[in-house]
């Protein structure tokens, strides 16, 4: 969708309550642009919100009328990239239907951004796994999408709830929800809903009206372990494979398991290189490989020993003792 004059006014109460503070990294999902055209005033505002006065009036022209987000954010002294599936503009190529995040840019960003991306991707799995990859533990997230209005924009509209059980399956910090609706321009039904339609109702032909309306909602990660997809129902009745897929959710002591490790990256190898969540699982299975192994073993040399002429004797002479009562220890 890009990123207009509301956004940036949200932007700077961000900056005002500080949750810019530590902000040196940013990643769009999807190349955005900014559309403040006839609001430059707007902009100069956002610059120097963010301290930036250096700044000419054609250079604020340019960026209000669909300048890119990139040369913004770089101004106000922050590394950028974006996600973009063809990898047009120097965008990191990435199909959200499929691909996972590249390894050098798992736990990298402190600001991770979806501003109407992930509504035009079937994959929502993957889309909100791909955001939490990216985030370092500590880093925020947000998101600024369509809640209800603007029927045929994308392929899905979010619900409030999507975001608050977000947060619950991943134990991010909750930071706050923003709504947006336009109350003086009702939507109608659209034109291609009406032809697609085998039957409406003459009153609901007439007489449909919604509004259009957005949310705002920043999260911030908070412990570097794999994506939990959001659980919206009774955890009654759940198996075994389940619980491992939901192990947030599901132990009620899991937050307290991690809560040393809050806003750390997670664990590294020697060469520097951070340790993927597939690494870690196959470490466990190699270690838990090898203590199978080592039990097989012990348990074969145990048999062994037992069938030898000195474990027979030892066995006798232990009868022997309790017989005549001396102390079997």
């Amino acid at each position: 969708m890009g990123i207009g004059s509301r956004t940036l006014q949200q932007f700077i109460e961000f900056k005002k309550e500080g949750f810019f503070g530590n902000v040196k990294s940013v990643m769009d999902m999807g190349s955005q642009e900014i559309f403040c055209e006839g609001e430059e005033k707007a902009v100069k505002d956002f610059f120097e919100a963010f301290g930036v006065q250096d700044i000419s009036h054609e250079d604020i022209a340019k960026i209000a009328g669909r300048g890119s987000a990139k040369g913004v954010y770089e101004r106000l002294g922050f590394s950028y990239n974006c996600i973009d599936v063809d990898g047009q503009f120097g965008a990191l190529a990435l199909d959200l239907n499929y691909e996972d995040v590249p390894e050098s840019h798992q736990s990298a960003y402190d600001f991770v951004t979806n501003f109407g991306t992930t509504e035009h991707v079937a994959n929502q799995l993957n889309s909100f796994k791909v955001m939490h990859d990216l985030t370092k533990p500590g880093g925020y997230m947000y998101h600024e999408l369509i809640c209800t209005g603007w029927l045929n924009h994308g392929l899905v509209n979010y619900n409030p709830k999507m975001f608050w059980m977000l947060c619950k399956s991943n134990f991010y910090d909750y930071e706050g929800m923003w709504f947006w609706a336009n109350t003086e321009q009702p939507e109608k039904l659209p034109e291609n809903i009406i032809q697609m339609s085998r039957k409406i109702d003459p009153k609901t032909l007439n007489e449909f009206s919604t509004q259009t309306a957005m949310i705002g909602v920043l999260m911030r990660k908070v412990f570097d372990v794999p994506f939990v997809p959001p659980l919206d129902g009774d955890l009654a009745g759940t198996t075994e494979d389940q619980r491992t897929r939901y192990w947030s959710v599901c132990d009620p002591e899991a937050y307290n398991k991690l809560s040393h490790l809050r806003y750390q990256i997670g664990p590294f190898l020697p060469n520097g290189k951070r340790v993927t969540s597939g690494q870690i699982k196959d470490l466990k299975m190699h270690q838990e490989d090898e203590l199978k192994t080592q039990l097989d073993e012990a348990i074969t040399e145990i048999e062994a020993m037992k069938t030898s002429k000195f474990w027979k004797l030892r066995t006798q002479w232990f009868k022997l003792k309790g017989l005549i009562g001396l102390n079997v220890k």
